[in-house]
């Protein structure tokens, strides 16, 4: 676990998720303009950080959800104040965590979905076709040297497809991007508890990046589905905006929690 900050029980909480395949210091850049504002609070996934044979067992939506929960109650007294900060493969789990804290949590995504999102884009037809690649994770015969080879190549083609600079993609956790594949396997055997869940009723902003090689912006269909009461702003950046423009991520994130920006 990265603690950014002091706790300060009269700040807002901002619990920030990582997605596939990085670890809590994609959100170092960003947490420099927010440190003074918010206690901030950035976890790593099992597997990110340390190599763990059982990695299938707790990336499953039950067992990775409590770990963030606990997480929190460690950090704080009351599970009050929360802002749940999610990008990429955390999108999921955040939306899970919904469910066990109090109503007034706030949910920011940053080029990220709600499960129920990812498994249905048929109103998004191109989303389909940019996701056709995680099927590949679930072939039991896929070597890791196949599978590494592969997401260095994918790390060529998001540079291409409107990345600043492929030195910005995280590619310093080799011996733990492997891990990350354990995200995708667990997402597809949670199919069921995803669509359970049909409408969140928690003021929800989404930070889209225009340049994201991934993910499909959602369509205003996709989201009055899901959402009571949303938001969502356009990013001039790829899939990593927290690298590439993190000051402006930051001054978003503290408008929509009616803060100034950053005068620095």
């Amino acid at each position: 676990m990265y603690l950014a900050n002091e706790f300060d029980s009269k700040k807002q909480t901002l619990f920030l998720l990582h997605g596939f395949p990085d670890n809590f210091r994609v959100w170092e850049p960003m947490c420099n303009f927010l440190n003074n504002h918010f206690n901030i609070i950035c976890p790593s996934s099992p597997g990110t950080v340390t190599d763990d044979s059982d990695l299938l067992s707790k990336y499953r939506l039950e067992n990775l959800s409590k770990y963030y929960r606990e997480i929190l109650s460690f950090a704080m007294s009351e599970l009050t104040n929360v802002t749940i900060v999610a990008h990429d493969m955390a999108g999921p789990y955040a939306h899970h965590m919904l469910g066990f804290l109090p109503d007034d949590t706030k949910l920011i995504c940053i080029n990220t979905l709600s499960g129920q999102m990812m498994l249905d884009r048929k109103s998004n037809p191109k989303q389909m076709i940019r996701s056709a690649y995680m099927s590949l994770f679930q072939l039991p015969f896929f070597n890791k040297k196949l599978l590494s080879n592969y997401w260095m190549d994918l790390r060529k083609s998001a540079a291409r497809l409107g990345r600043s600079s492929i030195l910005n993609i995280p590619a310093s956790y080799n011996e733990n991007i492997l891990n990350g594949f354990f995200f995708y396997k667990a997402l597809i055997r949670d199919v069921k508890i995803f669509l359970d869940h049909s409408k969140w009723k928690n003021d929800v902003l989404y930070l889209w990046s225009d340049d994201d090689p991934f993910l499909v912006k959602p369509t205003t269909n996709e989201m009055e589905r899901r959402y009571d009461h949303y938001s969502i702003i356009d990013v001039e950046s790829g899939h990593w905006p927290m690298l590439d423009v993190p000051e402006d991520l930051a001054n978003k994130i503290m408008q929509f929690h009616g803060q100034k920006e950053n005068d620095e």
